[in-house]
């Protein structure tokens, strides 16, 4: 990294936005490891939802630098009569503070409506995955999303772990020459087993 304009590109600051349930938490645990170890000195965040991620929290912050707990209670309270000001004065609330992280890379593991509306309201240089456009239209920017929106949910043909997906979608946010540092890691052989017995499905 001789290259000025190469320092000035890197990316130091990266925060995954993982809102959907424990085992899409594991794999990506599994994916920003092999990211933390290629660039210890990489700055990882993570938003998830409170319900899941709370109970991970001892796995997980062996990566993540910090973990941001998403629970919809924050927004709409529990008062049912609450009025739609209000509510949006607390999502302006809960993302302030996220304004302020200046963060390089955006990744959106999930492939939900609800995340696509987050990952555009939180402030990036650089977005992957699923997110909105000034016409609320879903948009797509790299390879690796699409193939995931189009070929991996709702079907069990798809070829690809999870968690080899992840790591690709990672590198694809990575300037070329971190990426070609990225990639030789996510490739070694090497195995790490969890048991998850609460999947719904039955693999």
């Amino acid at each position: 990294m001789n290259n000025s304009n190469e320092t000035e590109a890197i990316v130091n600051k990266i925060v995954i936005v993982q809102v959907t349930r424990i085992g899409d938490l594991l794999q990506t645990f599994q994916a920003a490891c092999t990211l933390k170890s290629t660039y210890p000195t990489a700055e990882l965040h993570l938003i998830a939802r409170r319900q899941f991620a709370q109970g991970l929290q001892f796995l997980l912050k062996n990566v993540f630098d910090k973990i941001i707990y998403l629970d919809i209670r924050d927004f709409v309270g529990t008062d049912p009569l609450i009025e739609l000001a209000e509510v949006r004065a607390n999502l302006h609330n809960w993302l302030a503070p996220l304004a302020h992280e200046k963060y390089d890379l955006l990744l959106n593991l999930s492939w939900s409506e609800s995340s696509s509306l987050l990952s555009t309201l939180v402030a990036a240089k650089y977005k992957l995955g699923l997110r909105k456009n000034t016409l609320n239209k879903t948009v797509i920017t790299d390879e690796w999303s699409a193939f995931v929106f189009s070929f991996v949910m709702g079907s069990n043909l798809n070829p690809f772990s999870l968690v080899d997906i992840y790591r690709n979608m990672m590198a694809k946010g990575l300037p070329p020459y971190q990426a070609a540092a990225f990639f030789p890691q996510a490739r070694e052989i090497h195995y790490d087993f969890v048991v998850h017995p609460f999947a719904s499905t039955p693999k």
